[in-house]
């Protein structure tokens, strides 16, 4: 038995240590995050035009302000525990710019609660252009299948997406099974981003 073997002991007292050593899982997803994505603010329009009017344009505010001028690396998600914002406002250049923000965020599922993690899985199965609120409506009465469009994905390269396929799977196996993102994840990874755990 384990408890009376001292070379087992002594195994386990080495793997203990070793573990208590290395980095946390997600800590060590956060290092390649920022090593596998740029910091530099490009010059793409991140944000969809501010059109919008009363309650609408509130939240456009309050999203703006959280993330205009902000590098991915310096954005606090954490005020999305403070603040109501409903609605993403990133273009599809904004949503990849900002895309390891999210992935790092989320990656611990401490916070999966939040309409941000809805719409992350969302744009990992679907991909990062912009769908017009009619195709959305039609969408969630069921009268239509939103198309899928991956042309936005061939922007991250191969490290990247090895990375979306990490976080993918993260939420996939952590999540119970009847969970909503543990299958999307699962689709997800199916239609696209599995291809890249074979690199």
């Amino acid at each position: 038995m384990v408890e009376n073997n001292p070379v087992n002991l002594q195994i386990l007292r080495e793997r203990e240590e070793a573990a208590s050593a290395a980095p946390f899982l997600s800590k060590r997803f956060e290092d390649m995050l920022a090593s596998a994505f740029p910091e530099a603010y490009p010059a793409d329009e991140l944000f969809i035009k501010n059109t919008f009017t009363g309650e609408d344009e509130k939240d456009y505010s309050r999203f703006f302000e959280l993330f205009n001028g902000k590098k991915w690396n310096e954005v606090n998600l954490d005020v999305l525990n403070k603040i109501y914002i409903q609605h993403s406002r990133l273009t599809a250049a904004g949503s990849i710019y900002y895309l390891p923000a999210f992935l790092k965020y989320f990656f611990d599922l401490k916070n999966t609660r939040s309409e941000f993690f809805i719409y992350l899985m969302f744009d990992l199965e679907n991909g990062f252009d912009e769908h017009t609120s009619d195709e959305l409506t039609q969408s969630l009465d069921g009268k239509s299948k939103l198309k899928r469009e991956y042309s936005s994905f061939e922007k991250i390269n191969p490290i990247q997406s090895k990375l979306v396929a990490t976080f993918l799977v993260n939420v996939s196996n952590l999540l119970p099974e009847d969970c909503y993102e543990s299958a999307q994840a699962q689709r997800a990874l199916t239609n696209y981003w599995g291809n890249f755990l074979l690199f």
